[in-house]
C-alpha cells in the first residue's frame, strides 16, 4: 500500500518535471509562450499537495495588475505628450513584466482636461526614441500614418485612435497591454 502511494507520487512529480522541461524548451524557441492558457494550467499545478519547492514559480502568471485612473490637468502638448508616453512605458515595463505577462489587462485611464495641441502616435515614439527606450520597448511602425519609424526593430506599440491623435477637451486615453499579441493598445 505504501508502495502505491510512493509510485502515484513519483509519476506525479516525473509528469510535472517532463512538462517543466517542454515549457522549458518552447521557450526558449518561441519566446513568450506562456499565456492565458498556460497560466491557467499552471494555476491547477499550485493547488495539487505537493511541498512548496516542487512547485514552479511562472512570475508571467502571478501578475495581478489593476488599472489606475489618473486625471491630469496640464494642457500644454508637450507635457502631455511626456505624460502619455511615460504611462505607456510604465505599462509596458512595470505591469506588463516587459511585455511577458501572460493575460490581458488595461493599465491605464488617464483623463485630460485640456490638451492644447495634436498628440500623435509620431510625437510619443520620437519622446521614446529621444529617452533611449527604443530598445526596451520597440515602435518602427506608425499605425495611423502607416508609415515606418526608426524606434527598434518591432512594433510594440498599437495607437488606436481614430483621428490619429488627442487634442480638444475631455479627453481620455486609454493605456492597455495584450498578451495574445505582446503589445501596448492605445486608444
Amino acid at each position: 500500500m505504501v508502495s502505491s502511494v510512493l509510485k502515484i507520487v513519483a509519476d506525479v512529480v516525473i509528469a510535472l518535471v517532463a512538462i517543466w522541461v517542454i515549457y522549458s524548451i518552447f521557450q526558449i524557441f518561441l519566446p513568450n509562450v506562456s499565456g492565458p492558457a498556460f497560466c491557467k494550467f499552471y494555476q491547477i499545478v499550485l493547488t495539487l499537495p505537493l511541498p512548496s519547492f516542487l512547485k514552479p514559480n511562472i512570475q508571467q502568471c502571478t501578475i495581478q495588475p489593476t488599472t489606475e485612473r489618473l486625471t491630469i490637468d496640464d494642457s500644454e502638448k508637450s507635457k502631455v505628450t511626456d505624460d502619455i508616453e511615460t504611462y505607456i512605458y510604465k505599462c509596458w515595463h512595470e505591469k506588463a513584466n516587459d511585455g511577458n505577462s501572460g493575460i490581458t489587462f488595461p493599465c491605464y485611464e488617464i483623463f485630460f482636461g485640456n490638451i492644447s495641441g495634436p498628440v500623435s502616435e509620431k510625437d510619443v515614439t520620437s519622446l521614446l526614441a529621444s529617452k533611449g527606450l527604443c530598445g526596451a520597448l520597440p515602435n518602427n511602425f506608425l499605425d495611423f500614418e502607416r508609415t515606418d519609424f526608426n524606434c527598434g526593430n518591432l512594433n510594440k506599440i498599437y495607437w488606436n485612435v481614430e483621428a490619429g491623435s488627442f487634442n480638444g477637451t475631455g479627453v481620455s486615453v486609454y493605456i492597455s497591454f495584450n498578451a495574445f499579441q505582446h503589445r501596448i493598445e492605445v486608444s
